[in-house]
C-alpha cells in the first residue's frame, strides 16, 4: 500500500512539474553582428512579406527575414518587437500541438526580454538577480513592447499550455504578470492602441472575485481599450469570445464577430494583417459554432 502511495504520489509530481511554467531569463549577454548586408533593405522586404503573411508558411518566411535582419544589427528594437509578436502569433493561430505552443510563447517571450535588456538599469538589475517583473519597474515607454508582448505571451502560455487542473499551481504567474501590466500602464497607458486595457479586461474576467476578479472592471478596461484603439479588430474579436460567452450575450457577440470580418484585414487599424487574418479566421468559426456557445 506504501509502495503504491509513493508511486502515486511520484506520478502526481511529475504530471505537477511537467505542466508548470517555469521562465529563466534570457541571457543578457551582448550580441554581436554575425553578418553584413542592406538593413534598409531587408527591412523592405519584410515589410512587404508582412502584407502576405496571411498562412503559416509566409508567417514563417518573414520571420526568417527578420532573424537575417537580427544577425545585422542584433538591438534592432522593431525586429525584436515583431519576432515577440509573431512567435506568439505562430502559438495562437498555426500551432495545435502543446509543445509547439510552448515553444512559441516561450520564443515571445525570449524576444520580449531583449527588447527590457536595450535599458542599461534594467539589465544591471537582472544581472544581480532581481527578476523581470521587479526589475521592470525602471524601464520606460522605450520598452513599452518588450512589456507588452511579455505579459500577453504569459498569459497566452497560461491559457493554452498549462492544463486546468495545474492552473491553481501556477497562478502565480498572474501576479507577476499583474506587475508588468501595471508598470507598462504607467509608462504607455495607450500601448498598441489599447492592447493593455484588453488584457486587463481579460485579467479581471478570468480572475475568481474572491481574489479581485470583476465583470465591472473587465468591462470598464474593455470599453478604455476600444476607445484608445477604436478601429482595431482585437477588443470586438476578444470581447465577443471571452466576455460576451461568459456573459451570455448572443446579440453582442455576433455583433461584434460580424464587424470583423466586415473589415479589410489590409487597412491600417492598429492591428497588422497577420494578426487581421487570425481575428478574422476566428470570428467565422465562433459564428459557426454560436448555437453550442449560446
Amino acid at each position: 500500500m506504501l509502495r503504491m502511495m509513493l508511486v502515486f504520489f511520484l506520478t502526481f509530481a511529475g504530471l505537477l512539474c511537467s505542466a508548470c511554467l517555469s521562465l529563466e531569463p534570457t541571457s543578457t549577454e551582448t550580441r554581436a553582428p554575425s553578418r553584413q548586408g542592406d538593413l534598409n533593405a531587408l527591412l523592405t522586404k519584410a515589410e512587404e512579406q508582412r502584407q502576405a503573411a496571411g498562412t503559416r508558411e509566409q508567417l514563417s518566411i518573414l520571420m526568417e527575414t527578420y532573424g537575417t535582419i537580427l544577425k545585422i544589427d542584433p538591438e534592432h528594437k522593431q525586429t525584436l518587437s515583431d519576432l515577440a509578436q509573431y512567435h506568439m502569433l505562430m502559438g495562437a493561430a498555426y500551432s495545435e500541438d502543446v509543445k509547439e505552443k510552448k515553444q512559441q510563447f516561450r520564443k515571445s517571450i525570449a524576444y520580449s526580454e531583449r527588447i527590457m535588456y536595450l535599458s542599461s538599469e534594467f539589465k544591471r538589475r537582472v544581472d544581480a538577480g532581481q527578476t523581470v517583473w521587479d526589475a521592470s519597474e525602471v524601464l520606460t515607454r522605450n520598452e513599452a513592447d518588450g512589456m507588452g508582448w511579455w505579459s500577453t505571451a504569459v498569459f497566452y502560455y497560461f491559457k493554452e499550455c498549462i492544463p486546468d487542473t495545474f492552473k491553481i499551481f501556477n497562478s502565480k504567474w498572474i501576479t507577476r504578470n499583474r506587475i508588468i501590466m501595471d508598470n507598462l500602464e504607467v509608462v504607455s497607458p495607450d500601448w498598441k492602441g489599447g492592447a493593455n486595457y484588453f488584457n486587463f479586461g481579460i485579467y479581471y474576467l478570468a480572475l475568481p472575485d474572491a481574489v479581485g476578479g470583476s465583470l465591472d472592471k473587465s468591462a470598464e478596461y474593455l470599453q478604455k481599450a476600444e476607445s484608445a484603439g477604436p478601429k482595431r479588430l482585437l477588443v470586438p474579436w476578444g470581447r465577443a469570445k471571452y466576455f460576451y460567452v461568459y456573459q451570455k450575450n448572443r446579440q453582442g457577440f455576433k455583433k461584434d464577430l460580424e464587424w470583423v470580418l466586415a473589415q479589410d484585414p489590409h487597412r491600417p487599424t492598429g492591428d497588422t494583417y497577420p494578426w487581421n487574418v487570425y481575428f478574422q479566421k476566428q470570428a467565422r468559426e465562433l459564428l459557426s459554432s454560436i448555437d453550442d456557445l449560446f
